[in-house]
């Protein structure tokens, strides 16, 4: 356990070691910092793995305007921060885990404080001991698998119908009916929480979607098509090509395709002078897929993953005395197909 600190250096946050003298802190022992009236003392950042602060740590420390908790915090003594007669000054309340047990009041001042918490965290109303609770976090692992946080996130929720520029991320298990990507999306999957898409998720030409996990892997976007052989991720306007997919994380399940759209059917033959027969026009190529790239996670697609067919050729059509014989004569060509390019692991 941390029993206290000696002196601390100018303009600079108390940042407590993970381990000192090569054993791991898991505790900050009772009246730890209590009454420490340093000016130097007006931010701490307590480390992962300190599992409980003991009752009094930072009661009294009147300069201490802001305090980061871990993820791994399970409780707070009483009193931890304040008590009755001198609340805490502390104007910000980080966790970074869900809300921990404590033992009765920690003298926060609900005027005063407030708590930050990360969108998907658990045990956390709209306000806790008193203050206002704000979901204005959220963590991601990166391409590197790196651990980051991204403040502000946009919260997906049952009436999202697109994803614009920006960062979003669940909230809540969520059920939607379409999607559309509209620019250089950015998807965090919480854990433990999935976004099920019945439907298309369109991702046109230009646009980008581009989805993270989190420490534990278990957050979902699935997409279902409407039939196993329709498009679930992509486009289906005709010969139109689709965006850039990337998954460095989470449980990703495509019920259908990953397609570009396919190419419009050629023109049907019609005469034109005294012409005996015409020629259908050609079908039009199918659409381009940019690109998908897989660093991470689990990508699961019961269907193709591929460009968009050439469209299906024109019929002709056939001139016999004063009738014209509809679908008769010789069909065109069919247009070209279009290739998908998939970078990293296997599908």
């Amino acid at each position: 356990s941390i029993t206290g600190c000696g002196s601390i250096p100018p303009d600079e946050r108390l940042r407590i070691p993970q381990e000192i003298g090569g054993v791991p802190v898991t505790a900050i022992a009772a009246e730890a910092f209590k009454d420490r009236t340093d000016s130097k003392l007006t931010e701490v950042i307590i480390p992962e793995g300190v599992r409980e602060i003991g009752g009094g740590a930072f009661c009294g420390c009147d300069e201490l305007k802001s305090l980061e908790l871990p993820a791994s915090l399970v409780r707070l003594g009483r009193c931890v921060f304040g008590e009755a007669k001198n609340l805490s000054a502390l104007e910000s309340l980080t966790f970074n885990g869900d809300a921990p047990d404590y033992g009765g009041d920690i003298g926060l001042n609900p005027g005063w404080c407030e708590i930050h918490v990360f969108v998907g965290s658990d045990g956390w109303g709209e306000t806790w001991q008193g203050c206002p609770v704000c979901r204005n976090r959220a963590q991601y692992v990166g391409a590197a698998g790196v651990l980051r946080t991204v403040e502000n996130p946009m919260v997906v929720g049952p009436g999202t119908s697109e994803l614009k520029d920006g960062w979003y991320v669940l909230s809540e298990d969520v059920q939607l009916g379409g999607l559309a990507v509209n620019g250089a999306a950015n998807l965090i999957l919480t854990d433990g929480r999935a976004l099920t898409v019945n439907g298309l998720l369109k991702l046109p030409f230009d646009k980008r979607l581009t989805i993270y996990g989190q420490q534990k892997g278990t957050g979902a976007l699935n997409v279902i098509a409407a039939k196993p052989s329709d498009t679930a991720v992509g486009t289906t306007d005709a010969g139109a090509p689709c965006g850039m997919l990337t998954v460095h994380g989470g449980q990703v399940t495509i019920s259908g395709s990953i397609s570009a759209g396919n190419g419009a059917g050629g023109s049907y033959g019609l005469f034109e002078g005294g012409a005996y027969w015409a020629k259908g026009g050609k079908g039009g190529d199918g659409g381009t897929c940019e690109k998908i790239e897989i660093t991470g996670g689990n990508v699961t697609v019961s269907g193709n993953i591929c460009g968009g067919n050439g469209g299906k050729g024109g019929d002709g059509s056939l001139y016999e005395g004063s009738a014209q014989t509809l679908g008769y004569g010789d069909g065109s060509d069919g247009g070209d197909g279009a290739k998908c390019i998939v970078d990293g692991k296997t599908v």
